[in-house]
């Protein structure tokens, strides 16, 4: 009750002193949110740089001279997602006839295309993304028996939109030479038209689910394979860990010398920029926290040569008191406990302007202020331990 007692009267008796204490305080502690904030920002910038530098890549030949038309096995396929693909766009192929005479290889009779696509913007001509993005078709990813028909294809078939397409379907696979091709031959199959598109849009006469084709090669006892994928590491910052297990994806990289351009084997790795930046960004959260001691210390002097020039003109007291017989400990832990008061006082008049600028959590605000008062408590007590180096009698005896 009598500490209590001290430390308001050393608050109130001199409030000049008490509201220039705590004008520091404040000014000092938004000084520690800046510097702290700014690292912040940087560990933020990193972590979601991904999505504002992408990195992207894209299965190709073993040459990497040829990213569309390959044979991409399941494993591969299904590796490379579990290692995280986010906004993947994959292709496959197949020929298609309305007959089964019209189709026959080997008099050149190949029939007429099918583009089997993932989703509905997995497309090459930019054009066509623009038109695929006003068609809601829902059940496009889920695999299910629809298509789309080019304009010209749709007429010289005697099609419309609501019609049950009924097409000879044959999917094709590279022979050993990884030149030539042969065709598996899935049977008819049925779909129902759910839109047709312009004949210069995209490269197939027949647009349908990927799943859907992949779920016919299943059903004919064929492994589906895809002919074209691209997407975006999901965890760019893990970069490393996910280069270093592609190979058990069958998936290695690109060797310019290599033959080898129908399987799908390599991957392309567009991650030169998001490297660079991050680079960037590592360097500068590295500089800013092997400063944050030297920071941490300024703060500390700053605060102990502001306690210690404003206790100078109380030492008189003080030398009394300890004339007086009172421990040096217990006539300094009022002194000690009204100017941490103060600092107190700071941040909570700090805290809602700095909230409102900065949308700080109170969780985080009291993280940082916890460490601001911890170094305000050390340059209180080396002050008041720089104060109370005089020796009282001597004080008290000295002239004015």
């Amino acid at each position: 009750m009598i500490l209590a007692t001290e430390i308001k009267r050393i608050l109130f008796r001199f409030p000049k002193r008490t509201i220039l204490t705590i004008s520091i305080a404040a000014a000092l502690l938004c000084c520690f949110i800046g510097y702290l904030g700014n690292m912040q920002s940087g560990e933020n910038a990193l972590i979601h740089l991904g999505q504002a530098v992408p990195v992207t890549v894209q299965i190709a030949s073993r040459n990497g001279r040829n990213t569309q038309r390959l044979e991409i096995r399941q494993k591969t396929f299904q590796g490379i997602m579990a290692l995280g693909i986010r906004d993947a766009q994959y292709t496959a192929g197949a020929r298609i006839s309305m007959a089964p005479d019209g189709f026959i290889p080997e008099n050149g009779m190949l029939g007429d295309s099918l583009l089997a696509v993932n989703n509905l913007t997995v497309l090459e001509n930019p054009d066509a993304n623009a038109f695929y993005e006003n068609v809601e078709v829902p059940f496009w990813e889920e695999g299910q028996a629809v298509c789309f028909l080019q304009d010209d294809y749709a007429a010289r078939q005697n099609l419309s939109v609501g019609d049950m397409y009924r097409p000879y379907i044959y999917s094709p696979r590279y022979n050993s030479d990884g030149l030539s091709l042969y065709y598996e031959n899935l049977g008819q199959k049925s779909l129902k038209i759910v839109g047709t598109i312009p004949d210069d849009m995209v490269s197939g006469e027949v647009i349908v689910p990927v799943a859907w084709l992949w779920q016919a090669e299943e059903d004919a006892g064929i492994e589906p394979v895809c002919s074209s994928f691209q997407g975006i590491v999901e965890d760019p910052l893990h970069l490393n860990d996910f280069k270093k297990n592609l190979p058990a994806c069958g998936l290695g990289p690109v060797a310019v010398d290599a033959n080898e351009e129908s399987v799908g084997n390599a991957l392309l790795v567009h991650d030169r920029q998001y490297i660079e930046k991050a680079e960037q960004l590592i360097q500068n959260n590295r500089i800013l926290k092997s400063f944050l001691p030297f920071f941490s210390l300024t703060l500390i002097m700053i605060t102990m040569i502001v306690t210690f020039f404003l206790m100078r003109s109380v030492r008189r007291d003080m030398a009394l008191a300890m004339a007086l017989g009172q421990p040096r400990i217990r006539c300094a832990l009022p002194y000690f406990c009204s100017i941490l008061i103060a600092d107190l006082t700071g941040g909570l008049v700090v805290f809602v302007p700095v909230w409102c600028i900065t949308n700080i959590s109170p969780l985080r605000f009291l993280g940082v202020y916890g460490m601001f008062y911890g170094c305000a408590a050390v340059g209180v007590a080396a002050a008041l331990l720089l104060v109370f180096r005089f020796d009282p009698l001597t004080l008290l005896s000295a002239s004015e």
